[in-house]
């Protein structure tokens, strides 16, 4: 609920944002036409002098807490929005719109997020000011509501030039054109306001100059453009930004470039020794004409983005040297700005109902215990459906390399393929009847980026929905249907054991429906198909495709997916994951079919997803001199494509303030284990006779404090720990210790309170054991429990102290509840480093229903987790950030260079077709 203002100040805020002043002036000014009118000064100078002081307090209380979440470029920011007044008129249109769609709590949500962004923006009643900031958000997360709320909410301040960049494809930037002309056009009309287009949903910008001219001529204009990512349509852009400004008439037109999936083409791909890459220096161009106003980035998959080079950030005139010995003189060159985004980052929350990574691979980050001492790790649906390697080896085309060698490409309907083709039936039909209606439906199917193999594959595809249709009533395919219904009716109930699902006689009729109204097609950039989705025909549609499904597109109703699509590259596996979303009333019907080694990447990249999101929340520097820290991978990912990461390298960044665990062992390897439990009875019989102990209540963990470092040293020297460990191994824990943490420690000895755990004796402890299941993975001998630590392990030794009454601050402890504020408080209350081990049952069962497995380990398993202090000038290496002057020769390999080139280059050469190379 808007708080209520008084009439006066709603005068202000009105009068402000129709003159793109400042709301003392716009006082003023209000007072004046009163005066004017007749009305005595002395009568109403003290109203708004009231109201003014209300705007102003409102603000700044506003402004002490509305921004602490992102990184700013400079500590006093100016900040010129108050995101707690009253919706303001075009904004107060969209948000009736939001709300029909996607319901209050949502839309409540995108207001308060937008908000955020747009005072992040330079204010647009200052002269010459700009700004440049990156959104970061997740893979089919609502992004597009979000700027459409962003740029609705600009406008009603002031911005009058709108331009939206949308992706490389024609499909997209049709589809984001269709969008924005259904809520932001149409909100703006219903406030209004004059909206100029320079696109529609039939035509991209064009060259002709006049058009922009004309509209920015009318002042009451808003001038609206959605244009591609492709070379000629950005410079027809910029054609008509060079003349505009040639008649002044960008100078008090504030302008908002918002640019949607702005790690895929935007970064500079170019090597070092050469200007820019092709899209790149058409935007740092277009960038160049903004005489004020923003440019705001938005992508889920922000590496390319805070991988820039942070210092390519002003314009200036070189002279280059000639080696061509036709031109001994050599040549001057414009350099423009960068693209980085040095004024702010900001990580949006996740939505509401998001199914993202986390809840279907689980991380690590946010894991906790339930009542029973399970681990929880946040994958709460069961998803995840395994492709063998020998299915995958037939379904996946050739290389390159191995086409020229004489492999060629005959895929078949191997068994998980065809499971997955049915259960998109079933679910469909399953999801009618749910609702009581027909909706948009869809399956994804992604081999490979490469365009003839989707017509290869469809063929077979095709002709298996043609046999369906002619065998559906046939008691062999009914056999079949049931069997796979009723299969997965018992694990769904696993975790939804309230959740009624009909007899496979109930549902039967609807699975034929669904079955005759099926179509296969094929979306690429050279298919003649296109996806269609009607709110007047709700569409059922098999899809298969590569690069134009892989980014921003929208598959509706998306319920099975079949993924075999292989990357080397963070962004591009994020991006592939259609499945993430929102999936209203069926999100316990989406299944994922793919291989355990992609399920391993994803699960990975889960971790790194919430990572740097708490590292964009947390950075307390700015954006210009602090680069933004990514986990690397212990294998064969790479961050992003390598030549998006010219100035990015390994680097050294602070080790300290940080919780390490080790989550990965050989289960069958008795003599480690038995090691490892050695190395643990001899930590504690060194510390148990001299130092007192204090146990949690209930019998639990056992607390050690004042622990001599040596001690703590020794059992890391001796702690066998697996070699996947890169981060949480003894050689590089040590090392830093010894430099950096050579206090008293405190340790902790984990034991659950359940009564029912498994308990064992341990140099005279009793403990019961940690339960922890282990992923379904793809390396055999090895359990990888994903985590080990649980949400209050940073402060586990603090709590244990309140309980005992040696901990005062009670009230702090509960406060803080995220991982930045625990080892805040850690800080706080002495920066004592904290070592917390754990026994692990054995044994431990998995929980139903999702995608663990039962430990069978040939003895208790000994981990543990490091909380280290905080320490200025630490360091550590697994991370890469942006190093300016660092830049290595990065060579793409062939497979690498035909997948990342081809958009590019196509889009380079191609001026209005969809890149029918992709």
């Amino acid at each position: 609920m808007a708080e209520e203002i008084s009439k006066p100040e709603q005068q202000i805020y009105d009068t402000a944002a129709r003159e793109l002043i400042s709301y003392e002036d716009a006082c003023r000014q209000v007072i004046d036409g009163m005066v004017a009118a007749g009305i005595p000064e002395d009568v109403i100078v003290p109203v708004y002098e009231k109201a003014l002081r209300s705007i102003q307090e409102r603000e700044a209380a506003n402004a002490k807490g509305e921004f602490d979440e992102a990184a700013t470029a400079k500590e006093d920011y100016h900040h010129w929005y108050d995101a707690a007044k009253p919706d303001t008129r075009a904004w107060s249109y969209l948000r009736e719109k939001l709300t029909s769609k996607i319901g209050e709590d949502s839309t409540s949500t995108i207001h308060q997020e937008s908000g955020k962004v747009v005072g992040l923006l330079a204010d647009p009643a200052t002269k010459n000011l700009t700004h440049k900031g990156l959104v970061v958000g997740y893979v089919q997360s609502g992004k597009t509501a979000n700027f459409s709320a962003v740029i609705t909410k600009a406008v009603d301040e002031g911005y009058r030039f709108i331009i939206v960049l949308a992706g490389m494809y024609n499909n997209l930037r049709r589809q984001t054109q269709e969008r924005l002309n259904a809520d932001v056009v149409a909100s703006l009309h219903d406030a209004d306001k004059s909206v100029y287009p320079l696109t529609s949903i039939e035509g991209d910008i064009s060259p002709n100059a006049d058009l922009l001219l004309t509209g920015l001529r009318t002042k009451s204009n808003v001038i609206f453009a959605v244009v591609k990512k492709n070379p000629s349509r950005l410079k027809n852009l910029l054609k008509q930004m060079e003349a505009a400004n040639r008649e002044g008439l960008l100078d008090d037109a504030p302008v908002l470039i918002i640019d949607d999936e702005s790690d895929q083409a935007t970064p500079n791909t170019a090597k070092e020794d050469q200007a820019c890459s092709g899209i790149n220096l058409r935007i740092r161009k277009i960038w160049d004409q903004v005489q004020q106003g923003s440019y705001v980035a938005y992508t889920a998959t922000p590496f390319a983005n805070v991988l820039m080079d942070p210092n390519d950030d002003e314009r200036y005139t070189e002279y280059v040297d000639s080696d061509d010995p036709e031109n001994p003189e050599g040549k001057t060159v414009e350099h423009y700005p960068g693209m980085y985004p040095s004024d702010f980052i900001y990580a949006l929350e996740r939505p509401k109902g998001y199914i993202g990574a986390s809840r279907i691979f689980g991380t690590p980050l946010w894991a906790t215990e339930d009542e029973d001492g399970v681990l929880d790790d946040g994958a709460n649906i069961d998803a995840l459906r395994d492709i063998d390697e020998w299915e995958a080896e037939i379904l996946r085309p050739p290389t390159p390399t191995e086409e020229r060698a004489g492999k060629r490409y005959e895929p078949e309907m191997v068994p998980s393929l065809k499971d997955a083709v049915h259960w998109f039936m079933i679910a469909t039909a399953l999801r009618r009847l749910r609702t009581g209606k027909k909706q948009h439906s869809s399956m994804l199917i992604h081999f490979s980026y490469r365009v003839q193999t989707h017509f290869e594959a469809a063929d077979v595809v095709k002709e298996y929905i043609d046999e369906l249709k002619k065998a559906y009533d046939t008691p062999e395919m009914n056999e079949a249907m049931q069997h796979l219904y009723e299969r997965e009716v018992t694990r769904m109930q696993a975790i939804r054991p309230d959740e009624s699902y009909p007899a496979w006689d109930e549902l039967k009729l609807a699975v034929g429906q669904v079955v005759r109204e099926t179509k296969c097609i094929v979306d690429n950039g050279s298919s003649e198909e296109r996806l269609e989705y009607s709110a007047e025909s709700p569409a059922t549609y098999v899809v298969i495709g590569g690069n134009t499904l892989a980014r921003g597109l929208t598959l509706e109703g998306l319920i099975s997916s079949y993924y075999l699509r292989t990357s080397k590259t963070y962004d591009a596996l994020l991006q592939m994951g259609r499945w993430f979303g929102f999936r209203p009333r069926y999100d316990d019907l989406i299944r994922l079919w793919t291989t355990r080694d992609l399920q391993d990447d994803y699960r990975h990249l889960a971790g790194v997803e919430d990572e740097i999101r708490e590292e964009i929340r947390i950075v307390g520097s700015t954006p210009k001199s602090v680069g933004v820290k990514i986990r690397t991978h212990p294998g064969s990912l790479q961050v992003t494509a390598r030549n998006k990461m010219y100035h990015a390298t390994t680097l050294s960044v602070d080790y300290s303030g940080k919780l390490h665990q080790l989550t990965r062992f050989e289960e069958k390897n008795a003599e480690i284990l038995n090691h490892n439990i050695q190395v643990f009875e001899s930590l504690i019989g060194s510390i148990s006779s001299t130092h007192e102990v204090v146990q949690d209540k209930n019998n639990g963990s056992y607390l050690f404090t004042g622990v001599p470092v040596d001690a703590v040293l020794s059992y890391f020297k001796d702690f066998k720990a697996h070699s996947s460990h890169y981060e949480a191994g003894p050689e590089k824990l040590v090392e830093w210790i010894e430099k950096y943490a050579d206090q008293d420690w405190n340790v902790v000895i984990y034991s659950g309170t359940q009564k029912d755990m498994p308990q064992q004796n341990f140099a005279g402890l009793d403990i019961r054991m940690a339960t922890r299941s282990a992923y379904v993975n793809s390396e055999p001998g090895i359990a990888d429990l994903g985590a080990l630590a649980v949400g209050e392990t940073p402060i586990v030794d603090l709590k244990i102290l309140a309980e005992a009454g040696k901990f005062a601050d009670a009230e702090a402890l509960k406060a803080a509840k995220s991982r930045a504020a625990q080892l805040g408080l850690r800080y706080l209350e002495g920066n004592v480093p904290l070592l917390v081990i754990y026994v692990v049952n054995p044994h431990s069962q998995a929980k139903k229903g999702v995608r663990r497995r039962d430990l069978d380990a040939v003895a208790p398993v000994v981990l543990h987790a490091v909380v280290l202090p905080q320490v200025a000038g630490s360091n550590y290496g697994n991370f890469i950030s942006v190093v300016p002057n660092s830049v290595e020769d990065l060579h793409l390999d062939e497979e690498e260079l035909d997948e990342n080139s081809s958009i590019l280059a196509a889009a380079d050469s191609d001026d209005e077709g969809d890149y029918k190379s992709e």
